[in-house]
């Protein structure tokens, strides 16, 4: 796995305010998009700041309809975002922040198939992380987790082995219980279109 880039702060210091995953409202700087599924509908925010070149290149995407008909299928980490259109896209940028992690709900880049514009969102049915898990990988990186991602990883779940490794760029603030029933059923959804809301 990947080391942190350079540009990737791991700053320890921050404040569990700061970590903006933990509101459910919309900060100045920041976009929400509802995406269309044929079994409900997820509210996003996009962190434009934290990710400027990840969300452009995601909204793009979005308004060239490159994700409508695309399957969002459950995998062991989430939803992913698996289409014949992804494969004819350009690869989204890595861009890293410290107040954004791969907790349950996260938009991530993660992909496990060879679609360049493919997104995962991060669910974790348990929604606990071992804290043993966290020392694991903090270990084999030499560095700690911050206590507030700690602690939220450990009270709401996640992927933290993904941390530093692939784009966190947005996160689900509406319609998770769509997605929680579908992972519970192991069904998929499909995106019938995505689009900015104000």
């Amino acid at each position: 796995m990947n080391e942190p880039q350079a540009n990737a702060s791991t700053d320890r210091d921050l404040q569990p305010s700061e970590y903006i995953q933990f509101r459910d409202d919309i900060q100045p700087g920041e976009e929400r998009v509802r995406i269309y599924t044929s079994l409900g509908n997820l509210d996003v925010k996009l962190f434009t700041k934290q990710a400027p070149k990840t969300t452009e290149k995601f909204l793009s995407y979005v308004e060239e309809g490159k994700y409508e008909g695309v399957q969002l299928i459950g995998r062991v980490h989430g939803y992913h975002a698996d289409g014949h259109d992804m494969q004819k896209v350009s690869p989204f940028p890595r861009e890293y922040a410290s107040e954004l992690a791969h907790f349950h709900g996260a938009l991530s880049t993660l992909s496990e198939s060879d679609d360049e514009g493919a997104f995962t969102i991060i669910h974790d049915e348990s929604r606990r992380t071992d804290p043993d898990v966290l020392d694991e990988i903090a270990e084999q990186r030499g560095y700690d987790f911050p206590d507030a991602v700690k602690n939220y990883y450990m009270t709401e779940g996640g992927a933290p082995q993904y941390d530093y490794h692939y784009t966190v760029f947005g996160h689900v603030v509406g319609g998770e219980e769509i997605w929680n029933e579908v992972q519970r059923n192991d069904r998929s959804m499909t995106i019938k279109k995505i689009e900015r809301i104000h």
